[in-house]
């Protein structure tokens, strides 16, 4: 065989392997996800096994073509911070839709964020500060009029001058304990702004420092109080805010929500406020199990209203063994559907749970006797187990039931269907031990003609089915 030939040959083979196996050359751009941690994003020159470090992560930024996560890792330096505000900036001359969140989690090596070294960064819609960070310097984030999540390393002493000034789309912002000093217009001008906790060391609050916070509702000061009162506030440091805003004392944040449980010591009402992840979820599961078995008579409920994150918030409720939990409020900014139900549908949901809230300001959910249902589908969502009522009689008009919705029952002995009804979702009276009716008002030939593809799975096998249903 010549040399041309054996040539052709090996490209040939060369070229069948790469398509066999997929093999193709890197892409450049960003995109959604966490970037450094596989996410979809290609290798660009510098990054190490995906990483994004101090030596890649400007370029990266300027090269990005969608919005997404930047998750920067390793060591870095004050001047690495610089050069990603800078690169941020001029992302935003490029492309100014992209948005971009930055997390400094897994970062070491800087002290302090310096000064104005995001301002102006319109691009930033989130921030995640490292522990590593003891101060945050003057105008840091000033202007940065998209930015919405902040999380402020728990190991920070000092926020700046105007660091925080004329951030339009803050909400809500959580100032950890080890906070000592808030300075002059620290928060100024952040006009969305609506609720604030305060850690329980802050010393100072400076002049200006929540000015013309025109929406700011409620502060919640993680200490009593006397040492709220004790805190040196410069003159005007609350000017235009609202005449009704309101400070909370004692507030319970995710540092303090496991001691406060396993404190109490008799039946009451915790008001959660802030961030909300999956360690805070396993923290309260714990305290609750601690304060059952020291006193199993005291009956905790939770308002979880205020929270940050629902997302974590989703499956708290699939915790059977909560025995102490009788009441809960629902993050306000959860929707239908959001809430996770499924799974183990033996009652899994807290056994003991008697009663769901739903505050006004929730737009997509709501409760009737401590029964939740969506408004806009109008279907029950959850029959919480521990209800102790043995009737129950779906409202008129409604069109569902969602699929494990009565699902551990304990006390339910009769339901009542409205002729409305088209929809009973799988398992939805699954392991209810009571159970010994469903009364229907419409006919039986209507009733097939509801959809229910296994609504019975996990009755009781005597349940009597009664048609034609009109009451007493």
């Amino acid at each position: 065989m010549n040399k041309f030939v054996m040539s052709f040959c090996a490209v040939f083979v060369l070229a069948a392997f790469l398509l066999v196996t997929g093999c193709k050359a890197p892409s450049s751009g960003g995109g959604s996800g966490e970037i450094g941690q596989g996410g979809g994003q290609s290798l660009q020159g510098g990054q190490q096994n995906g990483a994004i470090t101090k030596d890649n992560v400007a370029d990266y930024i300027k090269s990005m073509t969608q919005s997404g996560t930047v998750k920067v890792t390793r060591e870095i330096t004050e001047q690495t911070v610089i050069d990603i505000g800078d690169a941020l900036r001029e992302l935003y001359t490029q492309n100014d839709s992209i948005k971009i969140n930055l997390d400094m989690t897994e970062t070491t090596g800087i002290t302090q964020l310096s000064d104005y070294s995001f301002s102006s960064c319109d691009n930033l819609s989130g921030i995640v500060i490292p522990d590593s960070v003891k101060t945050i310097e003057e105008g840091v984030f000033r202007g940065c009029k998209n930015l919405e999540n902040v999380t402020i390393g728990k190991n920070v002493e000092l926020i700046g001058e105007n660091a925080f000034n004329k951030c339009y789309k803050l909400k809500t912002i959580i100032i950890p304990d080890s906070v000592k000093t808030i300075s002059n217009g620290a928060f100024c001008r952040c006009k969305n702004l609506e609720n604030v906790t305060i850690g329980k060391d802050v010393e100072s609050i400076g002049s200006q420092a929540f000015a013309l916070c025109n929406n700011l509702k409620s502060i919640n000061y993680t200490g009593t109080e006397e040492q709220w009162n004790a805190i040196q506030k410069d003159t005007g440091w609350d000017d235009g805010c609202p005449a009704d805003m309101k400070v909370y004392f004692n507030a319970v944040t995710k540092d303090n929500i496991a001691d406060h449980i396993k404190n109490m010591t008799q039946s009451g009402t915790i008001t959660f406020t802030g961030e909300f992840d999956e360690n805070t979820k396993a923290e309260i599961y714990s305290a609750l199990d601690t304060l059952y078995k020291k006193n199993p008579s005291v009956k905790v409920d939770i308002d979880f209203s205020q929270i940050k994150d629902p997302d974590y918030w989703c499956d708290f409720l699939l915790y059977p063994d909560c025995k102490n939990l009788v009441s809960v409020t629902i993050p306000d900014s959860l929707g239908e559907g959001q809430i996770l139900t499924d799974g183990s549908y033996y009652g899994s949901v807290c056994s003991s749970l008697c009663q769901i809230n739903v505050t006004d300001n929730n737009e997509r959910l709501s409760s009737i006797d401590g029964v939740l249902y969506n408004m806009i589908g109008l279907e029950i969502e959850i029959y919480p187990p521990g209800k102790t009522d043995s009737s129950y009689s779906v409202p008129d008009n409604f069109w569902g039931i969602d699929p494990n919705a009565f699902a551990g029952a304990k006390n339910l002995e009769t339901i009542i269907i409205p002729l409305e009804l088209e929809y009973i979702g799988s398992h939805a009276f699954a392991f209810c031990p009571k159970l010994k009716t469903i009364k229907y008002e419409g006919t039986q030939e209507q009733w097939n003609a509801i959809q229910n593809t296994g609504w019975d799975d996990g009755c009781p096998a005597d349940v009597q089915l009664i048609f034609n249903y009109v009451g007493n």
